[in-house]
């Protein structure tokens, strides 16, 4: 039997033991145990002193085994149960208390009820002892049992996201006795003592869900209609794509003043993690549609007020200046693009090109939100994105001759400037720089947020210089056969 107890113990050690088969084998080895000790007319509570007879070493050595038995299979079966609850599964503490509480009553129950040891003294020196030890660890103790309590309430678990107090906001890697570890969104691990958890304020990102609110603020000028001002950041807020749909964002007038006007836009976000992100693209595009309808640059601009309420986007020649695309063209270049473009207004719900259709035209928006889709192989329409103010369509297909890839429709009121093959050519002809920039933006959507799913509108780029080839073809800027000469102009 006590051979039996050792092999229980050695077989049911190592972790990599499931727990259910530690308490089986634990359970059984302790039961066959007890029947052992009632045959002999013995339980594991012995009675040993004076005046009673002193059972065998073989015996007492199986009522310790008994005892080791018995608290190890409470400990497995109090783990066991615990782990249906993945807070206690993580934590870990409030089974390792209640497993020590075990086995030190295992122990003085053994010295005292089993060896005859008296335990009197050493209860007083383990007193002493202890309040030595707890003035010593004072700082370590305070740690252990407020990791106690957060372990017992449970605020979270490891994969939460949590933000402590003011300074740390990250994801639950780690929680111990001691200490919680959070990686924080610059992919720093952040050790924080239980000490300081309990008593900081805590919020649980990750409960009920991931969704998160925030708002930003915008200064707009006081003379501006805030209307059309909160109509414009509408449009903005409808370039944010990880901004959710659902609550419906909102945008208030926060404030009066007599220069400005301050806007306040409230948001969710379906990840918290996002929220920093979406913030930083929410003001950038709220600066782009501020400063496309002439409220940015002065916000004190007496004729800002005159722009938006007449709906005028600024000027064709100023967004032709204005666009990467266009950089490196002089004002009479500009000028030039401007006089050939064909102004386009659409009301929402207007189709701007449709999926399939041969249109060799480049599209400059200079007001409005476009949803750009596609139609999948199973007959839905898959939105590929979003553009706005100074962002453009259509380069592809202008490129390669190609029908387009997808529909390009108005969200709302929009203003657009259509440039065909004619308006390009001279432009092309006399800066070649251009041709070069319409290859790079139609390979890589250079500066513009929203330019990636835009371009799917279009074929797949091919080797280096085929878009560019294309260009000269379309645009008849490649040499043909040979032309009939001039006749030399002569004096007469």
């Amino acid at each position: 039997m006590i051979a039996l107890a050792v092999a229980a113990v050695l077989a049911t050690y190592p972790r990599r033991v499931p727990l259910s088969f530690r308490f089986g084998f634990n359970l059984l080895a302790c039961a066959t145990v007890t029947l052992v000790l009632w045959h002999r007319g013995q339980t594991p509570f012995f009675v040993v002193g004076p005046g009673h007879l002193t059972p065998p070493l073989w015996l007492r050595l199986l009522a310790v085994a008994w005892w080791v038995l018995a608290a190890r299979a409470a400990v497995t079966g109090l783990r066991l149960v615990l782990r249906r609850d993945r807070s206690h599964r993580q934590t870990r503490l409030v089974s390792d208390l209640m497993g020590a509480g075990i086995y030190v009553a295992a122990v003085f129950a053994v010295l005292n009820g089993v060896l005859g040891l008296p335990v009197q003294g050493l209860l007083a020196t383990s007193g002493v002892i202890a309040v030595v030890l707890g003035l010593a660890l004072q700082s370590t103790l305070s740690d252990v049992f407020a990791g106690v309590a957060v372990g017992i309430e449970g605020p979270f678990r490891v994969g939460d996201r949590i933000r402590l107090g003011e300074k740390f906001e990250g994801e639950v890697v780690q929680l111990n006795w001691r200490s919680i570890r959070l990686e924080t969104d610059d992919d720093d691990v952040v050790v924080i003592p239980n000490s300081l958890v309990a008593k900081a304020e805590i919020i649980n990102r990750s409960t009920p869900s991931l969704r998160r609110a925030g708002q930003v603020e915008a200064p707009v000028s006081a003379s501006a209609r805030p209307e059309a001002v909160i109509e414009l950041i509408e449009r903005a807020v409808m370039l944010c794509p990880a901004i959710a749909e659902t609550p419906t964002p909102k945008v208030v007038l926060a404030s009066l003043g007599l220069r400005i006007n301050r806007y306040r836009v409230g948001f969710f976000v379906d990840d918290a993690r996002e929220l920093g992100g979406a913030k930083s693209l929410l003001l950038r595009q709220i600066r782009r549609s501020l400063h496309h309808a002439g409220l940015f640059d002065d916000l004190d601009a007496p004729a800002a007020a005159a722009l938006v309420s007449a709906g005028t986007a600024l000027s064709p020649e100023r967004i032709f200046a204005e666009m990467l695309l266009f950089e490196r063209l002089t004002p009479k270049e500009i000028g030039i693009l401007a006089t050939g473009a064909e102004h386009l207004h659409l009301e929402p719900g207007e189709t701007l090109f449709v999926e399939g259709q041969a249109d060799a035209r480049l599209y400059i928006i200079a007001s409005g939100v476009f949803a750009v889709a596609q139609t999948t192989p199973g007959g839905e329409r898959d939105e590929l994105g979003r553009v706005g103010p100074g962002d453009y369509l259509g380069e592809i297909s202008l490129l390669t001759g190609e029908p387009l890839k997808a529909t390009a429709s108005a969200l709302t009121h929009a203003e657009v400037y259509a440039l065909d093959r004619e308006a390009l050519a001279p432009v092309v002809t006399a800066n070649p720089e251009l041709a070069a920039a319409l290859e790079r933006s139609a390979r890589q959507g250079l500066g513009l947020i929203h330019r990636r799913a835009a371009a799917l509108a279009g074929p797949e780029a091919g080797a280096r210089g085929s878009l560019i080839e294309g260009v000269r073809r379309l645009l008849r800027m490649r040499r043909g056969p040979a032309k009939r000469p001039r006749p030399p102009r002569g004096n007469g």
